[in-house]
């Protein structure tokens, strides 16, 4: 599997989508649902730095 950095850089088409909840949950959802990224949201959210981990290991989850 190509890694998104090098699909970027092949121009290839890429959908994602933003997640503005807080919930690893719902990244793992997003994430599974075939996209190709999740932008998490922290500037007009109320997602902390402290929660951006535990978000991040939910998408990294999903990618397995």
């Amino acid at each position: 599997m190509k890694s998104l950095r090098s699909r970027i850089l092949d121009k290839d088409l890429l959908v994602g989508t933003f997640c503005a909840l807080a919930d690893p949950m719902v990244v793992e959802i997003v994430a599974r649902a075939g996209f190709d990224f999740v932008m998490l949201d922290a500037e007009h959210t109320q997602i902390d730095r402290g929660a951006i981990e535990g978000l991040v290991r939910a998408a990294e989850v999903a990618q397995t």
